[in-house]
């Protein structure tokens, strides 16, 4: 059965040969953020990291206006960077080599709404 690790892993070995699955990929992301919505800030102690950085990554997609399927990947690995850090700061958060490789810079706010981010 093709889970949501099966696309992403075809998604992350060549992205520009396998659109289709960079589109399953995304639509299976955008169908878990259901799920993940229902989590509370008291109850996300039973998301796993996965869940937590697919979590991140629809929200920092939802904030980007320039989406392409390079750029979806590149969010996520930050994300799964960011869930797996200790980072509890705008700069720490700036100084993860996976910050570098955003389609988008954040400013204090958004970096401060993403450490308070529920997951």
């Amino acid at each position: 059965m093709k889970d949501l690790d099966y696309y992403k892993n075809n998604c992350m070995t060549d992205y520009r040969w396998t659109p289709t699955s960079v589109l399953k990929y995304i639509t299976e992301l955008e169908k878990k953020i259901d799920a993940l919505d229902n989590h509370s800030v008291s109850d996300n102690s039973d998301m796993t990291p996965l869940q937590k950085s697919d979590s991140l990554t629809l929200f920092l997609m939802h904030l980007s206006n320039k989406m392409g399927d390079a750029d979806v990947m590149r969010i996520n690995m930050f994300a799964m960077d960011f869930v797996g850090s200790a980072a509890d700061s705008p700069e720490k958060i700036r100084a993860m080599g996976s910050y570098n490789i955003l389609p988008f810079s954040m400013d204090d706010d958004v970096c401060n709404m993403l450490i308070n981010h529920p997951c």
